[in-house]
């Protein structure tokens, strides 16, 4: 019952957030915006081939932005950020890598973030008074079909699928869901269930999800109930949030990365939204235990054994629980593992040579 009072009352903040800060999107109209040739800075050539774009879904009516690198002809690697970050989570120090190996690499905002749709507050909706008992505006299920939809715009029959976070649980139900359009699933930090299931998260991790970062959400909501929020305080509140999330975005070269990451979020006429609704899918999503022991797609799951967010314990069951799943543990990684590039050596090689023997 603790666990709950205190997501109720951490939703309540992101709630009135929205009421005073929410953002508003607009439609775009669909196809590509941009074609480019981009460096490589792992060879110092102008040699990737950059496309993005909007596409509507036909399987939810939702337009969202996304971006290709790579050759097209070439297999797909499709990329699903987690909570209530974009596209640009995914650094070059991930997907060139990739593009290097003959990949072509998929990237898009979720609803609700970046440059997609933000889906509307349903009429009569009020968030300042929902409780994760209550229907949220959207569930996993719909970010799914989402994902979904948009491969089957780009005519993408099957990809390599890797998610991170919470992108790693949609990216579960679209293996799911659709097993045939999933060659490999590769799950970063993710869990086989909701962040707030005893079963896999530990007291201490409750305590730190509960506790410390609902802290530190509630000293992000006071000022901004008290004063218009302009950039340089967005931006100064998203570096504390990052920096309460993984302690590895407080060393010098963390500190470093974060500011490309901010100023990347708030570039281009991208939002960072923090209350986007998908907290609300988060809190009501069900275990996916069951179906994922009767998957027969090739898994691989990365997790850090410092994760404060998602306990090390999910990475683990994740690994147990999908058939011949294989499991690496990066030592002394936090939750935010991906976005740094710290961590390269530890999995990086592992995760192109998973792609290559399910090509």
């Amino acid at each position: 019952m603790y666990f709950i009072k205190t997501l109720k009352t951490t939703i309540l903040i992101f709630a009135v957030l929205l009421l005073l800060f929410g953002c508003t999107s607009k439609k775009h109209e669909d196809g590509v915006t941009k074609e480019e040739i981009i460096l490589n800075s792992t060879t110092g050539e102008i040699e990737i081939q950059h496309t993005e774009g909007y596409i509507t879904t036909d399987t939810t009516g939702m337009q969202l932005w996304y971006d290709t690198f790579g050759d097209r002809d070439n297999p797909k690697v499709f990329l699903i950020h987690g909570t209530d970050a974009q596209a640009v989570n995914w650094m070059p120090h991930l997907y060139e890598p990739l593009v290097n190996a003959g990949y072509c690499v998929i990237r898009f905002d979720q609803r609700g973030n970046g440059l997609s749709e933000i889906f509307p507050k349903p009429k009569g909706f009020k968030p300042q008074k929902w409780t994760p008992e209550q229907a949220p505006p959207y569930t996993f299920v719909d970010m799914a079909d989402d994902a979904i939809g948009l491969l089957e715009k780009l005519d993408i029959e099957a990809a390599h699928v890797v998610g991170h976070s919470m992108g790693g649980m949609i990216a579960q139900l679209v293996a799911i869901r659709r097993p045939d359009m999933v060659k490999t699933l590769t799950l970063l930090a993710s869990s086989p269930s909701h962040s707030f299931d005893e079963t896999y998260q530990s007291p201490e991790t409750l305590e730190f999800f509960m506790n410390d970062l609902a802290g530190t959400i509630r000293k992000m909501a006071m000022p901004s109930m008290l004063m218009p929020l302009t950039r340089k305080k967005m931006i100064t509140l998203t570096k504390v949030f990052f920096g309460s999330m993984d302690k590895d975005f407080t060393t010098p070269h963390g500190e470093e990365m974060l500011d490309e990451y901010v100023n990347a979020y708030y570039s281009g006429g991208r939002k960072f939204n923090l209350m986007s609704w998908q907290g609300m899918a988060v809190a009501t999503s069900k275990s996916r235990a069951d179906e994922l022991k009767k998957l027969n797609i090739p898994a691989l799951v990365v997790h850090g054994d410092e994760d404060m967010l998602l306990d090390y314990a999910n990475g683990k069951a994740l690994a147990s629980l999908i058939p011949e799943a294989k499991l690496i543990t990066i030592k002394g990684g936090g939750h935010l593992f991906p976005l740094l590039d710290t961590y390269n050596d530890e999995y990086i090689d592992d995760l192109i040579n998973h792609l290559r023997m399910n090509n």
